[in-house]
């Protein structure tokens, strides 16, 4: 009996090991599929957040991660802020309090960070500050510049022309449109002076 049990437990073993080198050498030999595993895991897109927005589901949490005072002017709504620098702080004072922030936050919804744009890096390096802790956060696969700025470059040429932007953003600098749009379904379309448009 003890050379079953022996034996078994060396079968596990082997069989654990050439699994794991399986892996190791199929992902050696795919890198790619990793790599797009990974982003599909971490990665949200605008469009989502846009759409979740628009039926007011707040199953997620968007933390900005700019300063105090970009945060404070304009922001994505319903985000939060956990700025990136507060103060003169060294770098592990910033590191624990980055933490500690991301510790407060609730654990049922999804945790998606952003910082200035699509190109920067801080919100990866905060991505892997909270992960090493074991917090696992999304990214958001643009910044605030191509929200606030850009949003014909994700929405489609012209969007920007039939909605509010505003509508998407909160913060002491928005200005609300009191403009009515035609694509957002809350406004009928104007008539015009040939009839053709919504009369």
């Amino acid at each position: 009996m003890k050379l079953f049990i022996a034996s078994l437990i060396g079968g596990i073993v082997w069989a654990s090991l050439i699994i794991g080198v399986y892996h190791t050498l199929d992902r050696e030999k795919n890198p790619f599929l990793e790599y797009y595993t990974v982003e599909n895991a971490v990665a949200v897109s605008p469009h989502d957040i846009k759409l979740q927005m628009d039926k007011w589901d707040e199953d997620f949490i968007i933390v900005d991660l700019r300063s105090r005072g970009e945060y404070s002017r304009e922001h994505i709504k319903w985000a939060i802020n956990i700025p990136w620098s507060d103060g003169d702080k060294n770098a592990l004072d910033q590191e624990k309090r980055i933490v500690d922030e991301f510790k407060k936050l609730p654990t049922n919804k999804r945790i998606i960070v952003h910082c200035y744009t699509h190109y920067c890096m801080l919100a990866k390096h905060v991505w892997l500050m909270v992960a090493k802790e074991g917090i696992n956060v999304h990214e958001l696969n643009i910044g605030w510049n191509e929200w606030r700025y850009e949003w014909d470059l994700w929405n489609g040429n012209g969007t920007s022309k039939t909605i509010d932007i505003n509508d998407y953003l909160e913060g002491t600098e928005v200005k609300k449109d009191t403009t009515p749009k035609t694509s957002t379904g809350f406004f009928p379309a104007p008539c015009t002076a040939d009839g053709l448009a919504g009369c």
